[in-house]
């Protein structure tokens, strides 16, 4: 209760000057009194713990102009912040009513109207609020990107995919990763796999691995072995970092041509790009049958110095372990292998780049901070 009478100050004392101002004249001595009847049996409410009849008191208290006209709208967004949205949205709707008010006015009314209706999980209303101000030129821009939110909850990727280009048309480019993922998201939904979505995507923003994977897998699937190739190929000039999530495209792609030795010069060249010790690896199992077990672990070796990993300890150790002889120290090898491999079961895998939220799987969208394309795989010695 106390908190609301916090809340109303500003009001009452806006309502105070307000008033001040409105019975200077001898003419209005009648009518602020009728106000200052309605202003105390507000706060009246307010003090013997009725606060929704003290908010309707305060709200039918309110001349709607330009001098009161921000306290109205104040007074809503400080209901919703507490979350209250009820009272938020009387507030809002009451003001709504009023016949007197300006195209700006009612555009920010109707704005935070949409506001409360989203914070109070009624979809369906902020969507057809947020349209409406769609086109409005001070909250258009507002709009769309409620819109785009939206309709990402209800999964309607085309409608995100217009909505998304329409504030693109806007001079507004911050949503070219996330439009991307929605053309994938259309693309996985649709049963015609009309790849064309997927080469949308890559031309939206061509660093999108996601993209790139899935129309890789599509043209390998399909037995489209070159066109696979010309597209994965391109990995070696995105984010090297994501290096590791195509090497199962290249291999099946590369062995099924017959290009070992050409798959094995990829891997070199993500290497010297700064891919980590999964990228070794892989190369190392192609060309284990022409290496000897020293030379194994002298690269591996050589690798961990320059760029340390649990992962490649862990391989290390396995090689080693081959190569031991019978006694305590290989079951203690073993054993330390076995607790490594344990930990390694439970450490995430990946990580979002924005908010630092870890997860095993990689996920296209941070569950955590809902952007688009953020979630990396962890490098150093935790990770690859």
């Amino acid at each position: 209760m106390f908190e609301l009478l916090f809340l109303l100050l500003p009001i009452a004392a806006a309502y105070g000057w307000y008033m001040g101002r409105r019975s200077a004249g001898h003419q209005h001595k009648r009518h602020a009194s009728d106000y200052s009847k309605s202003y105390v049996a507000g706060l009246n409410y307010l003090l013997s713990d009725q606060p929704d009849k003290a908010v309707d008191q305060f709200i039918a208290l309110v001349e709607v102009d330009n001098e009161t006209i921000e306290t109205h709208l104040a007074l809503g967004r400080l209901f919703r912040q507490r979350g209250e949205v009820d009272r938020s949205l009387r507030v809002h709707q009451n003001l709504l009513a009023r016949p007197n008010l300006t195209d700006h006015q009612r555009d920010n009314a109707l704005y935070e109207l949409g506001n409360d209706y989203l914070q109070a999980g009624l979809i369906d209303r902020s969507l057809e609020i947020f349209t409406e101000l769609s086109v409005s030129k001070e909250f258009g821009e507002r709009a769309l990107h409620h819109l785009v939110s939206l309709y990402q909850q209800t999964k309607d990727w085309q409608l995100a995919i217009q909505t998304a280009q329409k504030l693109g048309q806007r001079g507004n480019g911050c949503l070219t990763r996330a439009l991307a993922h929605f053309y994938c998201e259309l693309y996985l939904e649709q049963d015609s796999q009309d790849i064309s979505l997927l080469k949308t995507a890559l031309s939206t923003d061509p660093g999108c691995v996601r993209a790139r994977l899935i129309l890789g897998k599509h043209y390998l699937d399909n037995n489209k072995l070159a066109d696979c190739q010309l597209v994965i190929d391109q990995f070696l000039a995105q984010d090297i970092d994501y290096f590791r999530e195509a090497i199962d495209l290249f291999i099946q792609c590369y062995h099924q041509r017959n290009q070992n030795e050409q798959l094995v010069q990829k891997f070199d060249d993500a290497l010297q790009k700064g891919a980590g010790i999964a990228t070794l690896l892989a190369k190392l199992q192609i060309m284990q049958p022409k290496l000897s077990q020293q030379q194994l672990e002298q690269t591996i070796t050589d690798h961990l110095i320059q760029a340390p990993s649990i992962n490649g300890f862990h391989e290390l150790m396995l090689i080693q372990l081959n190569d031991a002889e019978e006694g305590r120290a290989k079951d203690s090898l073993n054993h330390l292998r076995v607790l490594v491999g344990e930990q390694l079961k439970i450490r995430p895998r990946y990580r979002c780049k924005s908010c630092g939220f870890s997860a095993r799987n990689i996920h296209w969208q941070c569950p955590s901070c809902q952007g688009w394309g953020s979630i990396k795989p962890i490098r150093g010695l935790d990770g690859d």
